[in-house]
C-alpha cells in the first residue's frame, strides 16, 4: 500500500531544523535541561564511593544567621 505524502521531506526537515533552533536560541520548550540534570545525577550516583567520608559536613547558612 502506497501512503500519500502531505507535505515534502524537504519542507518537513526545514520545519524541524527551524523548531529546534527556536528553541536553542530562545530557551522554551527546553526538554533537554531535564535530561540533562537526570544522567548527571545518575552518572555521580555510578562514580560516588560507596562509603561516605565522616570528615565532611553539610552547613547550611540562612539569612537568619547572617543578621
Amino acid at each position: 500500500m502506497k501512503v500519500k505524502k502531505i507535505f515534502p521531506d524537504w519542507l518537513i526537515g526545514l520545519f524541524l531544523t527551524l523548531l529546534f533552533f527556536f528553541m536553542t536560541f530562545t530557551g522554551k520548550f527546553d526538554f533537554t535541561d531535564a535530561i540533562e540534570r537526570k544522567v548527571f545525577d545518575f552518572r555521580a550516583g555510578i562514580a560516588a564511593p560507596e562509603q561516605r567520608n565522616q570528615d565532611i559536613e553539610l552547613v547550611v547558612i540562612t539569612d537568619e544567621d547572617l543578621s
